[in-house]
């Protein structure tokens, strides 16, 4: 849903308004209008990524935030190494139950196969 569009004068030195109707000749934009929305919300993205980037930049200097990062950190690698265990083993089984098939259609009476899971 887009806002309302509201009619506002500005005023502009005469380059930037030169080269607004460059850029808009030039297919960049549609109107003068659209040109300057455009730029307008560039700019107001880029205060907020500095905004967010400020924000960052304390979190990385608070030892409390510090603390709870390396502890899911830690929880991370805890869950990381058990999944990791987990398809091993898996893989593992896999393979077992790969051998035992292979053995039983080979030698049927092979005294390994009391050994082997099916």
């Amino acid at each position: 849903m887009s806002s309302p569009i509201i009619n506002t004068n500005i005023r502009l030195p005469a380059h930037l308004l030169e080269a607004t109707d460059k850029a808009v000749q030039q297919g960049k934009a549609k109107s003068r209008d659209e040109f300057i929305m455009q730029a307008i919300r560039r700019e107001l993205a880029a205060l907020k990524r500095a905004e967010i980037d400020a924000e960052l930049a304390e979190m990385a200097q608070d030892p409390e935030y510090q603390a709870e990062v390396l502890q899911m950190e830690a929880e991370f690698a805890t869950a990381s190494w058990e999944q990791g265990y987990f398809i091993l083993m898996q893989d593992v089984i896999k393979q077992q139950s790969n051998l035992t098939l292979e053995v039983r259609s080979r030698c049927p009476k092979s005294p390994f196969l009391k050994h082997l899971q099916s």
